[in-house]
């Protein structure tokens, strides 16, 4: 991660341990008041999928920032991360979702995307 990286971060530190894939520092963070809607943001962004289920468990909003989990996940390829976000109420017809998704090569995630039903679980 660079410091252009950060920048780009809503909390920096939270994007930096989820960007390392530090769980346990997201979660201290989150002990000590960090926003559980821009964490999921943030684990959807890195793949975190044992994170993105225990915040969605605790109420995140998958709609937060006009879905923005739902963008980044499919955009990276976590292709499990999608599926959960799915499940929890994301909107399957995001547009942008499917787009960065298919620009980026991940086409596990664009069938998974195209084909969702809502009644699939992850």
């Amino acid at each position: 991660m660079t410091n252009k990286d950060i920048s780009l971060c809503v909390d920096t530190k939270l994007c930096q341990a989820a960007w390392e894939g530090d769980n346990e520092t997201v979660r201290a963070l989150l002990d000590a008041g960090a926003d559980q809607d821009v964490a999921l943001i943030e684990a959807a962004a890195n793949g975190l999928i044992e994170l993105v289920r225990e915040l969605l468990a605790k109420g995140a909003d998958v709609h937060v920032f006009q879905g923005l989990a739902l963008v980044l996940a499919p955009a990276h390829g976590h292709t499990e991360t999608v599926r959960t976000l799915l499940a929890a109420g994301a909107d399957a017809g995001d547009e942008a979702a499917r787009q960065l998704a298919v620009e980026n090569g991940h086409a596990d995630t664009v069938r998974v995307l195209k084909g969702w039903r809502g009644s699939q679980m992850p």
